[in-house]
């Protein structure tokens, strides 16, 4: 085999194991503060601008807890930053981000090991208005205690 197949085998390995992203929560160690733990984004349609609304969950940088997040979301150029924390007992699963069934709206949940069900926690939502500044919304959507 030349130097050349070996790069290629190589390049084409590291490709498909970076471009494999698991949500699985089984063996779910919370990263660095800084760090991506999911995201998504969806183009806008209809916008001459080519616009994105994009979500990120982000480990916080204060990390004065286990479980704590940061969100970022930008819908082209309106951007928005909030927090939300793991509910108790629950610190050690990861936070997956799901795009609802309505327009401009993502769902941050969560699995638990040995179980399939998403759990809904956490809503980011955008809101257009013709002629106004597109706003940027977060809450929660339900409360669990895994103690």
């Amino acid at each position: 085999m030349t130097l050349q197949k070996i790069l290629i085998a190589a390049l084409v390995g590291a490709t498909v194991a970076v471009g494999c992203k698991s949500n699985s929560s089984d063996n779910y160690v919370q990263p660095k503060p800084g760090v991506v733990v999911d995201s998504m984004a969806m183009p806008v349609d209809g916008d001459i601008n080519h616009a994105v609304f994009s979500v990120a969950i982000v480990v916080d940088s204060d990390q004065m807890r286990a479980g704590l997040y940061d969100v970022r979301a930008a819908f082209g150029e309106s951007v928005a930053e909030g927090k939300f924390s793991m509910p108790k007992g629950g610190e050690k699963n990861k936070p997956i981000v799901r795009k609802a069934k309505e327009p401009f709206r993502y769902v941050v949940g969560f699995k638990v090991p040995d179980d399939t069900t998403f759990y809904e926690y956490f809503e980011v939502q955008a809101q257009r208005s013709p002629g106004v500044a597109t706003t940027i919304g977060m809450k929660y959507l339900k409360s669990y205690s895994f103690e």
